[in-house]
């Protein structure tokens, strides 16, 4: 904790190791510390390479300003950077381990699937009475436009326009089927990584957009939530417009972002 540029640098570091000392020390642990001098993000994701970390946990207030959050974040920064997972813990106090749940979100691509892996690898890291949700948000408008044809004429006279409002009755009457497909794609990859695994899941299925539905679901009914993520060479570009960002930016739940 004593770098050899000033002592400036060095009691500003002890105002922040000592802290964070007592908190390891009161567990028995005697964590290493090393002071960085440069851009927070870069030399957080440097120093995560050097040490060769295999998870990288960072503080976020969660600003309701995605750009704010997004833009500005040392957090977000580092998630474009690094290529293992980031716990991100918000400002009240983490969750104890014990009986959690923990919500992992699935969609059937290759970055849940990640999100899932890591979970069933690292079950001891959520504690042994956590229970387990699949979380998988069905968005009824997308699933309504694969359905109807791309290039179908605007209605033009009262026969078209008849014909294009019982098309739109007909595929509404689809919708549970549709839901029910859409849901069933995406769980079938990730069920067999949890049954592998041995660990039991609870399925959950929502509607509409799945950042705003998974924002609410988890401020009510998770202690934690999973998300996988590419992640982007492009910093500002990171996670913006996606489920990911919109749950980290929203939530109040400790997350997990895992790349793929």
């Amino acid at each position: 904790g004593r770098d050899p540029d000033g002592r400036l640098y060095s009691d500003d570091s002890e105002k922040v190791f000592g802290a964070a000392r007592a908190i390891f020390q009161a567990k028995g642990m005697e964590p290493a510390e090393k002071t960085v001098i440069g851009l927070p993000a870069s030399s957080i994701a440097e120093e995560a390479g050097i040490f060769g970390a295999d998870l990288i946990a960072m503080g976020s207030r969660g600003l309701d300003n995605f750009k704010k959050l997004f833009l500005g974040s040392a957090t977000t920064g580092v998630l474009a950077r690094v290529h293992v997972p980031v716990l991100v813990i918000r400002d009240k106090e983490a969750p104890k381990a014990g009986d959690l749940r923990v919500g992992i979100a699935v969609d059937g691509s290759e970055t849940s699937l990640a999100a899932a892996r890591f979970v069933a690898a690292h079950r001891d890291f959520f504690g042994s009475d956590a229970g387990f949700r699949l979380i998988n948000v069905v968005n009824v408008f997308e699933e309504l436009s694969y359905s109807y044809p791309e290039e179908s004429p605007l209605p033009e006279t009262p026969a078209e326009t008849k014909e294009a409002e019982m098309n739109f009755e007909n595929l509404k009457k689809k919708l549970p089927g549709l839901e029910k497909e859409a849901f069933e794609k995406a769980m079938a990859p990730v069920r067999p990584i949890f049954e592998k695994a041995g660990i039991p899941v609870k399925e959950v299925c929502l509607s509409g957009d799945a950042g705003i539905a998974l924002s609410k679901y988890a401020k009510k009914k998770l202690d934690f939530i999973v998300m996988g993520t590419r992640g982007r060479s492009n910093v500002q570009s990171i996670l913006l417009g996606s489920a990911t960002s919109r749950v980290a930016a929203d939530g109040k739940v400790p997350m997990l972002v895992v790349p793929a």
